[in-house]
């Protein structure tokens, strides 16, 4: 071997070792079919899928990109740039290798503001009230009184509404204003979900009592009543169970942890935890990214998917057109 060979070498070396890597990447990913099967054979082993993937990667690259690049990483997609730059399909690759490139940088951008988000709503139940019972009810009253509220004995709702014997004249103003408002839009749900139920009503009446599916909350469904204004909170508590308070309570709790994670939380600045890299916790972003394209993508056992090469082909130049 001459020295002027050796740089060369050495790229080939590398550049195989990139498609080895990213070869048996794809072999793990249990969502792509790689060939065709009937229920009656043996699944594939890795090493098979290697090989079958390794032969349309050398035949038509184009294809490889068409069949496998939605399961690639950001990274990985690079790679194809400089192995198909003389290839005679190039522009075709150049077209289909930027549009994967886009939804994967996209992906990447949402793994990362939904990573800082959760671990910011982490650090606010530890540190802050912003989730304590009292201020998810302020934000969303009314399912908060549908879930938990009208269950609740006087002496819980005392103990709730109880103030912290520290907290200043101002403190104590400005919560009791938050709750009135809280309150007031709370009843101005209500009575549009009255509204809005009765008018249900009638259409039900016209359609020739068809049923139709139930427009209850769980919490109605599981007592098989509506809640009504003239029993007392009391009253209401004796008919519910504690696991089933602590069901509903849960399922509270939750909507609210995923309305904050939505990004639904209309008072809350987002920019200051979208944009903020302390949140940044690098192991699970990069667990974030690689199970993203194991879960994205369900596939039927017959791998319908997985037909003609040149119709897939076909289809997604179309599509691109």
């Amino acid at each position: 071997m001459t020295v002027e060979n050796e740089p060369e070498t050495k790229e080939i070396t590398k550049r195989e070792s990139e498609r080895d890597s990213i070869l048996t990447y794809l072999a793990h990913n249990s969502n792509i079919c790689f060939k065709s099967q009937q229920k009656w054979e043996k699944d594939l082993t890795v090493e098979e899928k290697i090989e079958i993937g390794l032969e349309l990667f050398k035949n038509n690259k184009l294809q490889f990109l068409t069949k496998f690049g939605k399961y690639l990483k950001y990274s990985q997609l690079q790679y194809f740039r400089k192995v198909t730059e003389y290839d005679p399909n190039f522009q075709d690759i150049d077209i289909v290798l930027n549009n994967l490139l886009g939804a994967s940088q996209e992906n990447s951008h949402n793994v990362i503001i939904k990573n800082r988000r959760y671990q910011a709503m982490v650090k606010m139940i530890q540190e802050t009230s912003y989730f304590s019972e009292i201020e998810m009810m302020k934000r969303n009253p009314l399912l908060y009184n549908q879930l938990i509220g009208q269950y609740l004995t006087s002496d819980e709702v005392k103990e709730r509404d109880r103030y912290d014997k520290d907290s200043s004249f101002v403190k104590i103003l400005m919560e009791g204003i938050e709750r009135d408002n809280a309150e007031k839009v709370r009843q101005q749900e209500e009575e549009v979900e009255k509204y809005e139920m009765e008018h249900e009503d009638v259409s039900d009446e016209e359609s020739d009592d068809i049923p139709q599916p139930s427009t209850s909350h769980w919490g109605e469904i599981v007592f098989n009543r509506k809640p009504q204004k003239s029993i007392n909170i009391d009253h209401k508590s004796i008919f519910i169970k504690p696991e089933e308070r602590k069901l509903l309570k849960d399922e509270f709790v939750t909507t609210m942890y995923e309305s904050f994670l939505s990004g639904k939380d209309t008072d809350f600045d987002y920019e200051t935890v979208d944009n903020n890299t302390s949140y940044d916790d690098m192991d699970e972003i990069d667990n974030d990214e690689e199970e993203k394209y194991f879960d994205s993508e369900e596939i039927d056992e017959n791998c319908r998917a997985a037909e003609s090469s040149e119709d897939e082909l076909d289809a997604y130049m179309n599509t691109l057109s």
